[in-house]
C-alpha cells in the first residue's frame, strides 16, 4: 500500500501549496514585482504534485494517466521559466536581452512539451500497491527532456552568480542563497531520477515533485522576507510607527487601545497587554471618558488634558479620527504630549 500512501501525500502536498498560495497572496498587499510572481509559483507547483497525484490514482493506461502526467511534467518546465523570468527582471541587464534569453528557453519549453510530453513516448502500468507508474519507450525525447532541464539549470546557475554578484546588501545577498539552495534541491532529484534507482523506478517523478514542494516553500519564504524590507507605504509607515519618540495609541469608539508604539509603551508604563483600555493610562474621570468618546463616534477631533496614571504627569491628548472610504469611523489616533516637559523648555 506504500504506492496509495505516496499518492495521498503528494496530493495533500498540492492542496497545501494552493492554500498557502492563496492565503500569502490576499496577506501581501502592497503592489510590486516579486508579488505578481506568486500566483505563477503557485500554480505550478499545484501542477507538478497534483498531476503526477491524480497520475497515480488513475487505474486506466490511456488518456487518464497521460493528460494528469503531462500537466505535471510542464509543471516543472514552467517552474523553471518562471524562475528565469523573476531572475532577469531583477539584474539590472537591457530587456531586449531579457526578451531574447526567456523566447529562446520557452521555445526549447515548447519542443520538450511537444517532444516528451507526446502519448507515445511512454507506456503506463498499474502497479499492485495502487500506484499507476510510466516506463519511457522513447529513450531520444527522454535524452532531450533532461538535457533542457540540465542546460536550463546551468544558465540559471551561470545567472545567479551574476545575480549574486550585483547585490550589494547583505540582506538581498541571502536572498539570493535561499534560491540558490532550492534550485540545488531541485537538481539533486533530477541526479536521482537520471542516475536511477529501484525507489525512482517503481515510483517515478516522486523525487521531483518532493523536490518541487520544497523549492516552492523555500521561494516563498524568500519572497515574503523580501517583500518584508521592500520600500513600500506600509514598511515605511511601520518603520516611521516604531521609531518616533513620541508616545501614539491607537484605540476603537469605546476606548479599547488596539495599538501603541513602543515609546508608548516606555513612557506610559505599559505592562498590560489585553484589554487595555484609555481609563488605565490616564486618569479619567467619567465625564471627561464619554466626552472624548462621545466625540470621536460623531467624527469630531478632540484634545483634553490629563494626567499618566504611572506617574502623574500632566500631559495632553489629542485625538484624530481617521475614517474608511466610505466616511464611516475606522480608529482614533491619540498624539500624548508631556506638558510639563514643554513647560520646562518654554
Amino acid at each position: 500500500m506504500l504506492g496509495l500512501y505516496l499518492n495521498l501525500l503528494l496530493l495533500a502536498i498540492a492542496a497545501f501549496e494552493l492554500a498557502f498560495g492563496i492565503f500569502f497572496r490576499v496577506r501581501e498587499k502592497e503592489k510590486s514585482y516579486a508579488r505578481t510572481f506568486i500566483p505563477f509559483f503557485t500554480l505550478f507547483a499545484v501542477m507538478v504534485c497534483g498531476g503526477y497525484s491524480m497520475m497515480g490514482f488513475s487505474p486506466d493506461d490511456g488518456p487518464k494517466a497521460f493528460i494528469p502526467r503531462f500537466i505535471g511534467f510542464s509543471g516543472i518546465d514552467a517552474l523553471m521559466l518562471t524562475e528565469l523570468s523573476f531572475l532577469l527582471f531583477d539584474i539590472n541587464i537591457k530587456k531586449i536581452v531579457k526578451y531574447i534569453v526567456i523566447g529562446i528557453c520557452s521555445l526549447f519549453s515548447l519542443f520538450d512539451l511537444i517532444i516528451y510530453g507526446n502519448e507515445n513516448v511512454c507506456t503506463f502500468e498499474m502497479r499492485d500497491d495502487c500506484y499507476t507508474v510510466f516506463k519511457i519507450a522513447d529513450k531520444e525525447a527522454y535524452l532531450f527532456h533532461y538535457a533542457f532541464l540540465i542546460v536550463t539549470s546551468i544558465l540559471l546557475f551561470v545567472l545567479f552568480y551574476f545575480w549574486y554578484k550585483s547585490k550589494t546588501i547583505k540582506r538581498e545577498k541571502r536572498f539570493v542563497n535561499r534560491i540558490i539552495m532550492a534550485n540545488c534541491i531541485v537538481n539533486l532529484a533530477i541526479l536521482i531520477d537520471v542516475a536511477g534507482s529501484s525507489f525512482s523506478e517503481k515510483y517515478p517523478a516522486f523525487f521531483s515533485c518532493i523536490s518541487s514542494a520544497f523549492y516552492y516553500l523555500i521561494w516563498m519564504v524568500a519572497i515574503h522576507r523580501k517583500l518584508s524590507f521592500s520600500m513600500t507605504l506600509e514598511n515605511v509607515s511601520k518603520g516611521i510607527f516604531d521609531t518616533i519618540q513620541v508616545p501614539i495609541l491607537i484605540f476603537s469608539d469605546d476606548g479599547k487601545v488596539s495599538l501603541y508604539n513602543p515609546y508608548a509603551q516606555k513612557t506610559l508604563f505599559i505592562t498590560k497587554t489585553d484589554s487595555l483600555y484609555l481609563r488605565d493610562l490616564f486618569s479619567l474621570s467619567d465625564v471627561e471618558e464619554l466626552r472624548l468618546l462621545a466625540k470621536t463616534k460623531r467624527g469630531e477631533n478632540y484634545q483634553m488634558k490629563t494626567t499618566v496614571k504611572a506617574n502623574g504627569k500632566s500631559c495632553l491628548v489629542k485625538c484624530s479620527v481617521e475614517k474608511d472610504h466610505s466616511g464611516e469611523f475606522f480608529c482614533v489616533i491619540g498624539t500624548v504630549l508631556d506638558l510639563e516637559q514643554e513647560n520646562s523648555g518654554k
